[in-house]
């Protein structure tokens, strides 16, 4: 696993400096609420084609930021996960290492990450209990705005009580950054990668 944020810095033959700075996680962040708000304005004009894929977008937005986040914390802080590299197994150990006396509000992200993982895997089921087998049809059925907008609150309570725990950034202010890098670094006569 490696930190999902980058600095690229960038000396031009002609002498002038590019700096970028990159942050999948936040920008995945970002991507979700548009689609979701995307999905929302085609609902309301009745075009339910579009909204279907604006939520299957913001979805997988949404999941990218959750395991970009919970990857962060698992980084920083040297966390070992296991012999498997599962989201639940990272989760739980999150859960397990918080300071003693620190509880985390309720997740469960079953049914979204079982739609998740088909629209990355079609023609997979999931099985959520011994009766409840999901597959394709699940994410006409299940995926709504409704589900869509419960799960997002539910991720980002409990990603914004990791962060605080952990003391872990979840968004990145890439703009900031590259201004106040190119003031500290005024003139650079070579190549940088941060």
């Amino acid at each position: 696993m490696k930190p999902n944020k980058k600095i690229i810095i960038t000396i031009h033959a002609e002498g002038n400096t590019e700096i970028a700075a990159y942050c999948l996680t936040t920008d995945s962040w970002q991507d979700h609420k548009f689609f979701t708000a995307d999905a929302e304005r085609f609902l309301a004009s009745s075009n339910i084609r579009a909204a279907n894929r604006s939520l299957r977008a913001s979805l997988l937005f949404l999941f990218a930021h959750f395991e970009g986040v919970v990857d962060q914390v698992i980084l920083e802080h040297k966390l070992q996960v296991g012999q498997y590299d599962r989201l639940c197994d990272k989760t739980k150990v999150i859960r397990d290492h918080l300071p003693r006396g620190k509880r985390l509000p309720y997740l469960n992200v079953r049914l979204g990450k079982a739609i998740r993982d088909i629209l990355v895997h079609p023609g997979i089921e999931k099985a959520l209990a011994e009766d409840a087998v999901k597959d394709e049809t699940t994410v006409y059925s299940d995926l709504t705005l409704e589900s869509i907008t419960d799960l997002s609150s539910m991720i980002a309570n409990w990603l914004d009580s990791v962060c605080r725990f952990y003391n872990t950034q979840r968004f990145t202010d890439t703009k900031n950054m590259t201004k106040e890098l190119a003031d500290i670094l005024g003139d650079k006569s070579e190549t940088t990668e941060v």
